[in-house]
């Protein structure tokens, strides 16, 4: 759907909650706010609504002061920094549009996009500003003030305000980045005001109040209302927390994520938030570096002492954590996801990750509650640990058993080519590198080598060097791929049999574990040179913790996460490539050769998706189905339902995000023979 699209239907919206009998009184006017299908600057649209709901809210209370003096406040508090206003990328004035260059191209979008009369509104507010482009300044505290006067608590909401957003900040705190910060906050204050004044006209309750009354809402009440509209409960996945930049995660929705982050690590660790030292690191996309001091800031709001890793791949930050001994970490990316989005990777003492189940979930329910006053008293120090971090990684190999290979690489203009280059440029290799400088953009393909499209250009490439294999690289470098010296894609199942045999002669006797999607290659791999393999949960939290429990040496998920014990526990996109480059090498045969003895025995179909209604009752269907066949098959439900055959096996599970059951099946007896077992389970999932 088109930007222009989407704001279409927030203003139909708004419109309809708001405008009635509010903003205009003729009713031709009153579709003045309407976008129609045509470019509209998303964040002209943005503050343009802002704006809008500001007054109408105003009007709706019947402040008809507060009404008259709404432009001047909004240019007076974006205005309000020790930064002159044209300096700023964005002013309110009027309607609200963007500034500088943008400023023609906005005049012109809301033009064409809205009537003639909130044209001409804005165009006005353009123009006022670019006659008056250096108003009166104003500092912190005054900004405060006004934005607690918009939000109708000039008394207590102003000292609320204050203790949430402006004590114990750090000293070199930007006067820029805190005008940006009161601006967030001045946009949800108005939200939650608008959708109060919505619920008051629909007659529900919120205190009793009619149209046109002038009584508020209670500043602690309203505080607690914003944490809860702020953020939407579906940026709280399994195994992170994600959405996209700007409209589900932004710098507010960042720094309440660090508090609460804050307070959950120290219930986990049995200390006061004060007493804590969490590591913080982000990758190279675009937002990364202001949404990093935004996940700061909070964590240092509830005292934390924080050590900031800065640009580093992810695997980076879990080394931090279990190499200080920390108490948590805080990784800022949307790893393979594209450009739009943003997130954060949380792990606790051990760099054991969060998840669902255990953390994640508290965190959205201690924001949802209501973070309150923060107490402050955090401190920071920055640390650089890439030389320490890549000593540590090298030791997993012996390096001078390293032949010299050619090896194409592809860095997906992620994290791979400052973390992983410097080691494989000190080894006897002849390496092609694509895309390893870090790019937010991603000019060239998404950083997620798992989707065929993005890997085509690494195949072509490791055939045309004649390279003797690839290796590629998702955004934070924590997942690699790899590639055969006849350019054929190498599945993950695969590559965990091969990981394991290689550890295992370092190791002989040690415990492997891997998901249970996994090809039949992985365990039998295991037994065969007489290591224990143990099935296990999909996803880092539930390999980390087992590998713990069980002192596994590995573990290998078919997604490509490959886990180390002497990596504390935590996966890596960095070991994997080292020790393969070191097995090709010792065992002086082609990748190809390797893979093609597995390929030959097993037969996996991958793991294949399904848009289902009912997730559970489809499963139950299925187990019901092939429970009653003669003979038997072995059933287990340790992650899904996974059925057993003897010569196929599948398992069906489903997404822990999405409306989907995910299946991965495999044969023993032939490719076809997979491929109509396949195609039999498939009709059952979707019929």
């Amino acid at each position: 759907m088109s930007v222009a699209s989407q704001l279409s239907g927030v203003c139909e919206l708004l419109e309809r909650t708001l405008f009635e009998d509010v903003i205009a009184a003729d009713p031709g006017e009153r579709g003045g706010l309407k976008a129609e299908e045509s470019a509209v600057d998303p964040v002209v649209g943005a503050r343009l609504l802002a704006e809008a709901a500001d007054a109408a809210v105003l009007r709706e209370l019947g402040d008809a002061e507060a009404l008259l003096g709404t432009h001047e406040r909004h240019r007076r508090l974006q205005a309000g920094c020790d930064v002159p206003v044209d300096e700023r990328s964005q002013v309110d004035v009027g309607d609200t549009v963007a500034i500088g260059d943008a400023a023609g191209p906005a005049r012109q979008a809301l033009g064409d996009a809205c009537d003639p009369a909130a044209g001409r509104r804005a165009r006005a507010g353009v123009d006022a500003r670019d006659a008056d482009a250096r108003g009166p300044l104003c500092r912190g505290g005054e900004r405060v003030d006004l934005l607690a006067e918009m939000a109708g608590e000039e008394e207590d909401l102003a000292e609320s305000l204050h203790g949430e957003e402006l004590n114990d900040m750090p000293d070199d705190r930007p006067t820029a980045d805190l005008d940006e910060r009161l601006g967030d906050a001045a946009r949800v204050l108005l939200q939650a005001r608008a959708a109060t004044a919505a619920e008051n006209r629909d007659g529900n309750v919120l205190g009793g109040r009619h149209r046109g009354a002038h009584a508020r809402m209670p500043a602690t009440t309203l505080l607690a209302r914003i944490g809860a509209m702020a953020l939407s409960p579906e940026i709280f996945k399994a195994y992170d927390i994600r959405g996209l930049y700007g409209s589900e995660i932004d710098g507010d929705a960042a720094e309440q994520i660090g508090r609460a982050f804050a307070r959950v690590i120290g219930r986990l660790a049995g200390r006061p938030t004060n007493e804590l030292g969490v590591g913080v690191g982000r990758d190279m996309r675009l937002q990364a570096p202001g949404l990093a001091d935004r996940y700061r800031a909070g964590l240092m709001a509830e005292g934390v002492h924080v050590v900031d890793a800065g640009e580093v791949g992810t695997e980076m930050l879990y080394w931090l954590v279990g190499s200080r001994e920390l108490d948590g970490g805080l990784m800022c990316t949307a790893s393979h996801n594209p450009k739009a989005y943003t997130g954060a990777k949380l792990v606790r003492r051990g760099a054991i990750a969060l998840s669902g189940d255990a953390g994640i979930q508290d965190i959205r329910r201690e924001i949802e509650a209501g973070l309150g006053p923060a107490p402050g008293g955090g401190t920071s120090e920055t640390v650089d640990i890439y030389g320490r971090f890549q000593e540590a990684a090298r030791g997993f190999i012996d390096p001078s058993a390293i032949k010299p290979l050619k090896v194409v690489v592809d860095g997906g203009n992620g994290m791979a080519g400052p973390m992983v280059g410097p080691l494989l440029r000190a080894l006897d290799l002849d390496l092609v590198e694509l895309y390893f400088t870090p790019d937010g953009n991603f000019p060239d393909h998404e950083p997620n080598p798992l989707l065929p499209e993005n890997r085509e250009l690494i195949m072509r490439a490791v055939v045309e060097h004649g390279a003797d294999l690839g290796i590629a690289w998702d955004g934070d470098a924590d997942r690699c791929f790899f590639i055969d010296d006849t350019g054929a894609f190498v599945d993950g199942d695969f590559l965990t049999a091969l990981l394991a045999a290689s550890l295992l002669e370092k190791a002989p006797g040690s415990t492997i574990l891997y998901d249970v999607r996994a090809s039949w290659a992985v365990p039998r791999t295991v037994e065969r040179l007489g290591g224990r393999a143990l099935p296990n949960r999909v996803g880092h939290a539930f390999f980390k913790t087992r590998m713990r429990d069980e002192s596994a040496i590995f573990g290998g998920e078919v997604s490509g996460h490959y886990y180390f014990r002497d990596f504390y526990c935590a996966d890596s996109g960095t070991i994997p490539a080292l020790l393969v480059l070191e097995l090709l090498s010792k065992v002086g045969r082609p990748l190809s050769e390797l893979i093609g003895a597995l390929r030959e025995q097993y037969f996996i179909s991958g793991e294949l998706n399904s848009k289902v209604d009912d997730a559970a009752a489809r499963m139950a269907a299925i187990e019901a189905h092939y429970a009653a066949q003669d003979p038997a098959p072995r059933i287990d439900h340790l992650d899904g339902v996974s059925i057993d055959f003897g010569d196929w096996h599948f398992n069906v599970r489903p997404s822990n995000t999405e409306p989907l059951l995910r299946l991965c099946l495999e044969s023993l007896v032939s490719e076809a023979d997979m491929e109509a077992r396949r195609d039999e389970v498939l009709a059952l999932i979707r019929d």
